[in-house]
């Protein structure tokens, strides 16, 4: 084994990944195979391009096809050997060279097609498509340039990698060639691609599928189609562009929200702002109301001021002093009459002379009407009633009912 390809072999085992870790990965073609077997049964013949250290191989046994594997580097090919596959050192344009045409059910190359010049991969293609048999299928897996880390570092790794390939352009080209159908299956993704509802960064920048393969076929039945058709279909995977599209969705509605709820808070505020002009007016006119009040008053301030500066109210205030004082006489004048008459009331004297003279009576009568004592006067008189009727005195309380009544008749 030279240097080179033991170098070779140590970095697929370090950086490809563990071979049952490729086993897995390589067990998702299962379905195809299937298909494959039941069109051309025990007789399928199956050959692997870049073998490697026969993971491929090892599938291609589990589901009951014959494979035949060819390689270029030694090292790997040991792998091979001591599993007890079928595999040679070959190049892998003259290996299918060597075929009959329509000798083979199916041409596989993992990770190969990246290795070779672009004019290379063309003649591969073709020599494919001259070997497989009517039923056949085609299938080439390479590192997918739609994952963004791929494309910036991972397909770097290998110092042997040429250019990559975008998947439309290898389809393209296998279809160029005859190939028909053909389908591009992206592989290999993380469950969270599928799962996140807003992609971030980094998941943009690592969760594409970072592998991807051609499926074609030559000359496939409606069965076949129909079938590996729907098995294709759960391997669409997953772009660095769907996931930005996925979060541009994430986005803009996330904006929409944003702008819905600042549309809301608009109308509150614009709400609150009328109401507040509306409350704002109420009080300006009620202050324009105050205003106006206060300059009455001042006016009228101004004018009693005017009032009592004037000669006429300064001339008046002799009269105003008298009248004054002619209240207040008026006043202690009808205290002492309502006092005078309530001792002649209460003597019985009063009524006496009353009871003989109905002119006087009558005068009496609008005497304390006007000096609007007859109320007091009634009460005094009832007042003196009750306090007869305390002492147990029946007579006296007789005649005080008595006179009760009688003034009442009077006065009313």
């Amino acid at each position: 084994m030279t240097d080179a390809s033991l170098f070779y072999r140590r970095f697929e085992d370090r950086y490809r990944g563990s071979r049952e870790l490729i086993l897995e990965r390589l067990r998702g073609y299962t379905p195809y195979l299937k298909v494959l077997k039941r069109r051309h049964g025990k007789a399928a013949q199956a050959l692997d391009l870049g073998c490697g250290r026969g993971e491929w191989l090892e599938v291609l046994g589990e589901v009951g096809l014959e494979g035949r594997g060819v390689d270029l580097d030694a090292g790997m090919l040991s792998a091979c050997e001591e599993r007890g596959f079928n595999a040679e050192y070959g190049d892998a344009i003259a290996a299918l060279r060597s075929c009959e045409e329509g000798s083979l059910a199916l041409v596989s190359g993992f990770h190969i097609a990246e290795h070779l010049e672009f004019d290379v991969l063309r003649e591969l293609i073709a020599e494919a498509y001259r070997a497989l048999a009517r039923g056949g299928m085609l299938i080439l897996e390479t590192p997918n340039p739609e994952n963004l880390r791929v494309t910036a570092v991972d397909f770097y790794m290998d110092p042997t990698h040429q250019n990559p390939l975008p998947p439309r352009l290898l389809a393209f080209a296998v279809e160029f060639y005859g190939f028909d159908p053909c389908h591009i299956l992206r592989l290999q993704e993380p469950s969270i691609a599928h799962d996140a509802p807003f992609p971030s960064a980094s998941e943009i920048y690592n969760c594409a599928s970072p592998d991807f393969a051609v499926l074609a076929g030559k000359g496939w039945s409606v069965t076949m189609r129909e079938r590996i058709g729907a098995a294709a279909d759960q391997h669409a995977g997953i772009t660095a562009e769907l996931l930005m599209r996925r979060r541009d969705a994430a986005q803009r509605s996330q904006r929409q929200q944003v702008d819905q709820r600042i549309d809301g808070l608009a109308c509150q505020v614009e709400a609150d702002r009328l109401a507040a002009q509306q409350q704002f007016s109420s009080l300006k006119i009620e202050l324009q109301k105050q205003e106006q009040l206060s300059e009455e008053l001042a006016g009228l301030s101004d004018r009693l001021n005017a009032l009592y500066d004037s000669r006429s109210w300064k001339i008046t205030a002799p009269l105003r002093a008298t009248s004054q004082r002619l209240r207040v006489g008026r006043s202690k004048i009808k205290g002492v009459i309502l006092r005078i008459i309530s001792q002649l009331a209460r003597s019985g004297r009063l009524r006496s002379f009353l009871y003989r003279h109905d002119r006087v009576e009558r005068r009496v009568r609008r005497v304390i009407r006007a000096l609007g004592i007859e109320q007091r006067l009634r009460d005094a008189i009832a007042e003196r009633s009750c306090h007869a009727m305390t002492n147990n005195n029946a007579g006296i309380a007789r005649h005080a009912q008595y006179v009760s009544r009688r003034l009442k008749r009077k006065f009313e």
